[in-house]
């Protein structure tokens, strides 16, 4: 079970390398994404680097001394006040972009049957991943 949780670990880290980092990040498994994250580390954000580490560095505090607080959820609202308090996006800080205001309208997506198929494999991994932990 730990090795299992913790080879999900890793995968999730290497997906999100480049975006805590600035730099340029390809490839779709674990392997690859580490090998263009090694070459092209040198081309890191530090300013990215310093805002994902505080936001790190926040959960770990509120986990530790407000278990009961929903630390993410703080955390995410921080950077984001932080980000646009000092306009950090001027200094390399990738901002998602504008929110839309109001309602959204509602209605369905149309979706492809290639999407379909895919959109219904999703649900049968994660039963399998759900069965797996809780027979381990």
């Amino acid at each position: 079970m730990i090795g299992y949780m913790t080879g999900l670990a890793l995968v999730m880290i290497a997906g999100q390398l480049g975006k805590i980092t600035g730099a340029p990040v390809s490839g779709e498994g674990f392997v690859e994404q580490v090998r263009t994250f090694t070459a092209s580390a040198n081309h890191a954000r530090w300013s990215t680097v310093a805002v994902a580490a505080s936001v790190l560095v926040l959960l770990l505090i509120l986990t530790r001394i407000a278990p009961r607080v929903p630390g993410p959820l703080i955390a995410v609202l921080a950077a984001t006040a932080v980000v646009a308090a000092f306009s950090l996006h001027t200094s390399g800080i990738g901002v998602v972009g504008q929110i839309p205001a109001g309602m959204p309208k509602p209605g369905l997506p149309a979706v492809s049957r290639a999407h379909a198929r895919t959109l219904g494999r999703a649900p049968a991994s994660w039963g399998e991943s759900a069965a797996a932990d809780g027979r381990l």
